[in-house]
């Protein structure tokens, strides 16, 4: 897989993660610990993500 299509499945990942944040929190049945891990995985993607792209530059 190159570099780019890795990037842009990361992207999407984000994406999708910050999806199911909102709608877990809008959903008063989920735990709130499932909701701390997607965003502790959404923020290691965005920092990846943040740093393959000052690798690129």
């Amino acid at each position: 897989m190159s570099l780019n299509n890795y990037l842009k499945k990361l992207k999407s990942k984000h994406l999708t993660l910050k999806d199911n944040i909102k709608s877990a929190q809008a959903n008063l049945k989920t735990d709130d610990k499932n909701i701390v891990l997607m965003k502790k995985m959404k923020l290691r993607i965005k920092e990846k993500i943040f740093r393959m792209e000052q690798n690129f530059n």
